[in-house]
């Protein structure tokens, strides 16, 4: 019979490799999931045939009972760590040489000291009360007793093996092939602490949860992040953000730690009130022109982050603090083909440009310098421009420049009007008055001729004077150009043969097609596809941008158009990623028209994508390998503004 003896005192793993004589490591700490398996620190068996043999260098160990003068006995000890879970189950196990129809019990051993090098049959330690376990049969191979919970503490327990059976058994010791093992089961039952101090910092309408780590006697696996009693995310990080809580709304959330064995800790809570929109008499949000208070704040918070801390870097390698404001009265533009002059409409869109740049650099770092900037080129242009003529053969391409420069000049205004950025009423009154009397007459009545990079742009020029104005008509007027003209910019082949003829227009198919510069019409196909990539992609930004003026103001285009959209985005993006692609419908080879192809397509994924949850495998292979996009025309520093990370 085997007999197992515990000792009074409690000794841990490391004290147990110190006493141990033999030169096998003592403790081994093989856990695996909730499983510890130990190995005996020392073993010998006694013989009563030979009572002054030592049996502790065997590589066998051996029992035998109910013959006169040939019983044998077996003694192991093990020594049991302190575990940080709670052992629910221990078993013997021990590998059977020779065995028996009835094997050896197992029984704590009495407190007689013993060694593997003195004990022998007449000073061997006995076992103690009833079996921990017994049992019948005792094949070669592999036997297990289940001891319940008993060496289940910390501490060093022997175990005596007795034998009744009288044609004996014998099993490897722990100089065996197969050593002896205690196996310990163990759950964890202790549930991690209570996170440490739980922040919250708003940001437009999104709320920045930080908390300190938690701890647990096995360690913590996550953090639950709940909202009232909803579960938000499930993260391991110490951080997480709260996008798009209702403005004007309050909000508890909770924090709480979590274990491999599912134990949960205690919660930490804290509040977040997220203020209401800022909306003018006329109902309008600000600023709101493509990007939105909310949308500024969210990247003011991330700015150490990618894709924003590169788009960053980028932003201010422009310069923008470099250039000075021009002061042209009057900007004359011709149409490219050398019929009048071009006096001054790079230098209006330049100056376009760097206002929204700085106004970007002045709410992202709070750097006066970009205020003061942005603030000369809005007002010294306000001060100065007194026309910008249309005339289709002398300045064919007024109305452009204007709608372009629009475009930007609105998105900077908007934003050095509501960041406390101090700029004067009367200065505020005259840049109104130059959108009102310059701007506005050259883009409200839209573009009849179809050229899509044309039409959009004066929509959403249209759009931004208007949020700007805080005039609903004017907003109103771009918003229904921007309807108006989409089926006849953006083909699905279920709008019928052929797209829609543009608004005011009246074309057979033979002229669609013609217009179009394409043997067919195909599904996704942008009015300026077969022109080439850039000036595709002029049309798609400014479409996008009057979307996400639209979005901040509460009218959802995208999803309203989302199918429409998204085909024109993945079709034209197929062939910017590989011109040579399948499918190609358009009479003259893929051309890029210079590099303006490269400057958007940001803000469309996070809308469509992102947001909206559209599958755009195309757009997004193109705006990760064009990242941070840069600035040209119209189009201006999407990265920066409206990027997604983890793409």
């Amino acid at each position: 019979m085997l007999v197992l003896t515990r000792t009074t005192h409690i000794r841990l793993a490391v004290l147990a490799l110190t006493t141990c004589i033999c030169s096998t490591l003592a403790f081994i700490g093989t856990a695996s999931a909730a499983t510890t398996t130990l190995t005996p620190t020392a073993d010998t068996f006694a013989q009563q045939a030979a009572p002054s043999a030592i049996g502790g260098a065997s590589n066998t160990l051996h029992t035998d009972g109910g013959d006169t003068n040939v019983d044998q006995t077996s003694i192991l000890r093990f020594v049991v760590p302190a575990l940080a879970t709670t052992v629910t189950n221990v078993k013997l196990r021990v590998y059977v040489r020779s065995g028996s129809v009835d094997g050896p019990g197992v029984y704590f051993a009495d407190a007689t000291p013993w060694s593997e090098a003195s004990t022998n049959w007449d000073n061997r330690p006995r076992g103690v009360g009833s079996a921990l376990a017994d049992t019948m049969a005792f094949p070669v191979g592999w036997a297990s007793y289940d001891l319940g919970t008993a060496a289940s503490t910390p501490g060093t327990y022997s175990f005596v093996l007795k034998g009744d059976a009288t044609d004996g058994a014998a099993f490897d010791s722990r100089e065996g092939a197969n050593r002896p093992q205690l196996v310990l089961t163990s759950s964890d039952t202790t549930p991690p602490t209570t996170p440490g101090t739980l922040t919250a910092n708003v940001s437009g309408d999104d709320v920045t949860l930080n908390w300190s780590a938690a701890t647990d006697n096995v360690g913590v696996t996550g953090y639950q992040v709940l909202e009232g009693a909803t579960l938000r995310a499930t993260t391991t990080a110490l951080t997480y953000i709260r996008a798009n809580q209702a403005p004007g709304s309050t909000a508890t959330y909770a924090v709480r730690a979590i274990d491999a064995a599912g134990n949960v800790g205690a919660t930490r809570t804290v509040t977040a009130t997220v203020p209401a929109a800022t909306t003018t008499p006329t109902g309008f949000t600000h600023p709101g022109v493509v990007t939105s208070r909310a949308q500024l704040d969210f990247v003011k918070a991330r700015l150490t982050l990618e894709p924003w801390k590169s788009a960053l870097a980028r932003l201010k390698s422009a310069n923008s603090l470099g250039q000075a404001p021009h002061t042209d009265a009057n900007v004359l533009c011709d149409n490219g083909s050398d019929n009048g002059p071009y006096i001054g409409c790079e230098e209006l869109q330049a100056d376009a440009t760097v206002a929204y740049t700085d106004a970007l650099l002045w709410y992202y770092t709070g750097d006066v310098r970009y205020r003061d900037h942005a603030l000369l080129m809005l007002n010294t242009r306000s001060s100065n421009l007194r026309s910008i003529p249309f005339d289709p053969i002398k300045y064919g391409n007024g109305l452009l420049v204007t709608a372009w420069s629009a475009e930007l000049f609105t998105k900077a205004a908007e934003i050095m009007r509501y960041s406390n950025s101090g700029w004067k009423a009367t200065d505020i009154a005259r840049f109104e008055g130059m959108l009102r009397t310059i701007f506005l007459p050259n883009v409200i009545n839209g573009w009849k001729a179809g050229a899509v990079n044309w039409v959009y742009s004066m929509a959403d020029a249209t759009m931004g004077i208007g949020v700007f104005l805080n005039d609903r008509a004017v907003y109103d007027n771009g918003l229904a150009d921007w309807r108006a003209n989409l089926r006849s910019s953006l083909y699905l082949t279920s709008d019928g043969s052929r797209p829609a003829t543009p608004p005011g227009t009246t074309f057979s198919a033979t002229e669609l097609l013609s217009r179009w510069s394409t043997r067919s019409f195909v599904n996704g196909q942008e009015g300026e596809t077969c022109r080439d990539a850039s000036h595709m992609n002029f049309g798609l930004a400014a479409l996008t941008y009057g979307a996400e003026t639209a979005s901040i103001q509460g009218t959802d285009l995208f999803t309203e158009n989302k199918v429409r959209m998204v085909a024109a985005y993945e079709f034209n993006f197929t062939y910017m990623n590989n011109p040579a692609a399948a499918g190609w419908p358009c009479i003259a080879a893929p051309k890029l028209g210079g590099t303006g192809y490269v400057l958007s397509g940001d803000m469309a994924y996070t809308a469509l994508a992102v947001q909206r949850g559209a599958s755009m495998p195309q757009l997004r292979k193109f705006v990760l390998a064009h990242r941070p996009m840069g600035t040209g025309v119209h189009m201006a520093w999407e990265t920066m503004t409206h990027g997604s990370a983890g793409l």
